[in-house]
């Protein structure tokens, strides 16, 4: 039954043509887990998927082991990126929510 409300509200939002309320906060942290995931889920997969195609199985063994935390590492480096400009819209969005004149 929330679900249904939820889904609601976000509908009611969307036809707002007079743009008083804001949809950044609610979209954005569903964007971020998305991409999150994507990420982390992408540089797992994508370590071993390169080194088959360059190294033989040998070169895969023992890389895998020194690529894949690097990997990991460049992947919350790209996270946290990510959150900075999110942490930004929404402050930005917050802002603006808090100086509306009503």
């Amino acid at each position: 039954m929330y679900i249904i409300y939820l889904i609601l509200s976000f509908i009611k939002q969307l036809n707002d043509f007079s743009l008083n309320t804001y949809l950044t906060r609610r979209i954005s942290s569903w964007i971020y887990g998305l991409l999150h995931t994507l990420i982390l889920l992408g540089s797992l997969y994508l370590v071993p998927y390169f080194l088959s195609t360059t190294y033989s199985t040998w070169g895969l063994i023992l890389g895998f082991p020194v690529l894949a935390p690097l990997a990991i590492v460049g992947a919350y480096f790209l996270i946290m990126v990510i959150r900075l400009v999110f942490e930004y819209s929404n402050a930005l969005v917050h802002v603006a929510e808090n100086t509306y004149k009503r």
